[in-house]
This record gives C-alpha cells, sequence and structure tokens, in this order.
C-alpha cells in the first residue's frame, strides 16, 4: 500500500502556529469595572478594548461562576 500523504508534505510544519490574544489579569479587572461599577454597556466595553463579544461573556461566565 502507498502512504495517503507524502513525506514531504508536513504542511503545518512549515507554518508557525498562532499566538493566541489573551487577556491579561489587569485588562480583566477594568473590563469587569467598567461593567460592575461604572455601569457601561457591552458594546462600549467591546469598542473600548478591541475584543469580541463572546471574549466578554466567557470572561463575565467565568467570573460570576467564581462568586457562586
Amino acid at each position: 500500500m502507498t502512504p495517503k500523504r507524502k513525506s514531504s508534505d508536513a504542511g503545518s510544519a512549515s507554518k508557525p502556529k498562532r499566538s493566541r490574544d489573551v487577556l491579561s489579569i489587569s485588562e480583566r479587572v477594568k473590563i469587569l469595572d467598567l461593567i460592575e461599577i461604572e455601569k457601561k454597556s457591552y458594546a462600549e466595553i467591546v469598542r473600548l478594548h478591541g475584543k469580541n463579544k463572546k471574549t466578554l461573556f466567557l470572561l463575565l461566565m467565568k467570573h460570576f461562576d467564581g462568586k457562586a
């Protein structure tokens, strides 16, 4: 049987891995303060920090899950 892939077709071996843009702890605290203390809307916070809305919701879910 012949192999399904050629040994020279490593594919991902030649491409560098994508780095993740992770929120630092200080950024997380600032975002939570904006929501809880300053009562900013989610849309305003997303625009300020340039993050996705889902990222913001995941941060909030982790925060409030830890408080319970």
